[in-house]
């Protein structure tokens, strides 16, 4: 792989606090998150001067009381300078 490509990766979980003593009964919350994000650097400057980033983050988040879970699909390109 050259050295001015660099592959990345990231999962995140969130656990939310549904229990009765803090959701109202028969309320619709998040009861949990979770976020994969694979990625990949292009450093146009050989160094972190200039870079180029590119990722896919696919993202599930999941309702209590029935209601109906939310995937969402997010695309991103990024163009970094630093000076």
């Amino acid at each position: 792989m050259p050295k001015t490509i660099e592959l990345a990766g990231r999962y995140s979980f969130i656990d939310y606090d549904t229990n009765a003593g803090v959701i109202p009964p028969g309320t619709s919350v998040r009861d949990n998150t979770w976020l994969v994000t694979p990625g990949i650097n292009y450093y146009i400057s050989h160094d972190h001067r200039w870079k180029v980033q590119l990722q896919y983050s696919y993202l599930k988040e999941k309702f209590t009381e029935g209601a109906s879970d939310v995937n969402s699909n997010i695309l991103r390109a990024q163009l970094q300078a630093f000076f």
